[in-house]
């Protein structure tokens, strides 16, 4: 087995469609089953995918080990194409999820709509994926895409990276990369949401 696989996979991740970094003119499918924990790092008791729960909560040294190459609450423990890791998911207001975002106390013009052009959901999903090339070249085995609005939390546009169990060994590897995730937004960081 491959140092960066882990002894646990599951084989019932969902279908979501996105747009990966690496072929973002394409929509296609990845398997995944995010939320298994909170951002505050419990595990999950509904609507999520149970046997894959089971399996953190039956192997506490396990779920530790995974929960390690989570770095501050834009993290949580997520499965793709049945292999546990860490989900990054960031959340940006654009001018079309602007009026279901009041936590958003004072937007900036181009979302309130004063500009003659507002930054619309597909300009800045078009814009996350351009930020987040370089990513691909830094992290060739972690995963990066914006999912297809269905998947949106208050239309806003959803930024996910995710990282496989084991590519992150120690909290400071998993800091640079939460870090370096988060920094595609930087332009954008008064609009930065997070749930």
């Amino acid at each position: 087995m491959d140092s960066n696989q882990s002894a646990f996979t599951i084989d019932n991740d969902l279908p979501v469609v996105v747009r990966d970094v690496r072929s973002p003119d394409v929509w296609t499918t990845w398997r995944l089953s995010p939320n298994l924990t909170t951002r505050e790092g419990a595990i999950r008791r509904k609507r999520v995918n149970r046997k894959a729960c089971a399996i953190l909560e039956a192997n506490p040294e396990f779920f530790e080990e995974v929960s390690e190459g989570i770095y501050s609450d834009l993290g949580m423990i997520a499965t793709k194409d049945g292999a546990f890791g860490a989900l990054y998911a960031l959340e940006y207001c654009t001018h079309e999820s602007y009026p279901r975002s009041p936590r958003i106390e004072m937007p900036p013009a181009w979302i309130r709509g004063d500009l003659e052009d507002p930054i619309t959901n597909e300009q800045m999903a078009l814009r996350m994926l351009r930020n987040a090339r370089p990513l691909v070249e830094r992290y060739p085995e972690a995963a990066f895409a914006v999912p297809h609005e269905t998947e949106f939390y208050d239309n806003r546009v959803l930024f996910w990276a995710f990282v496989p169990h084991g590519l992150l060994r120690d909290a400071r590897q998993a800091e640079d990369f939460a870090l370096t995730v988060q920094g595609i937004g930087d332009e954008l960081a008064p609009v930065l949401m997070h749930r």
